[in-house]
C-alpha cells in the first residue's frame, strides 16, 4: 500500500470510499467466517476487525495509533464534527478513542470512521478542501486495517 496523497480533493473522497468498500467486504465475509452473526452494518464495522485482529494488535500498529490520535485531536479541537458540532467532543465514540484501553480505543476509532463513512455516503460531508485534513488519517487507518486483515487471512487460510 502507498501512503502518499496528492492535493486533488476527489482523490481523497475516492480513496476513502474505495478503502471502506473493501473494508465492508472484508468485515462482512469475516462476520460469516467467525460465526459472529452480527446483523447491523455499523456493528460489523466496529466489532469484526477487532475480534479478528485483536484490539491491542490494531492499536499497536504505528500508523493506526498515530492517525487515530490525530483524528481525536481534530474532533476535540472542534475542527471537524461528525454527529453534532456542539457535542462531538463529548460523544461516546470520542470518549472511547481517548481511552488508554485498547478495546475502547479501537471501538471509538472505528465508530468515528464509520460515522464519517455515513456522512459521505448519505451526502452530509462537505465536498470542500478542508475535508482533506480529516480524510487523510481515515484513509490511512482504513488502508492499514485492510492490509492487516488480508495478511492475516493469508496465514489462516
Amino acid at each position: 500500500m502507498r501512503y502518499h496523497l496528492d492535493d486533488n480533493l476527489s482523490n481523497y473522497f475516492d480513496r476513502f470510499v474505495t478503502g471502506f468498500i473493501l473494508f465492508n467486504c472484508l468485515y462482512n465475509e469475516l462476520n460469516k467466517f467467525l460465526c459472529l452473526e452480527l446483523k447491523a452494518d455499523n456493528k460489523k464495522a466496529v466489532v469484526v476487525a477487532r475480534v479478528f485482529l485483536n484490539s491491542k494488535t490494531i492499536q499497536d500498529e504505528t500508523i493506526i495509533f498515530s492517525k487515530g490520535n490525530e483524528i481525536l485531536r481534530m474532533i476535540v479541537a472542534k475542527e471537524f464534527h461528525i454527529w453534532n458540532k456542539d457535542t462531538d467532543h463529548q460523544h461516546p465514540a470520542v470518549i472511547q478513542l481517548a481511552s488508554s484501553k485498547s478495546e475502547e480505543w479501537v471501538t471509538g476509532l472505528l465508530k468515528i470512521i464509520y460515522g464519517i463513512r455515513c456522512n459521505m455516503f448519505h451526502g452530509e460531508k462537505d465536498f470542500s478542501g478542508n475535508q482533506i485534513k480529516i480524510l487523510t488519517p481515515c484513509i490511512l487507518v482504513i488502508e492499514k486495517l485492510n492490509e492487516m486483515i488480508i495478511e492475516k487471512l493469508k496465514t489462516t487460510g
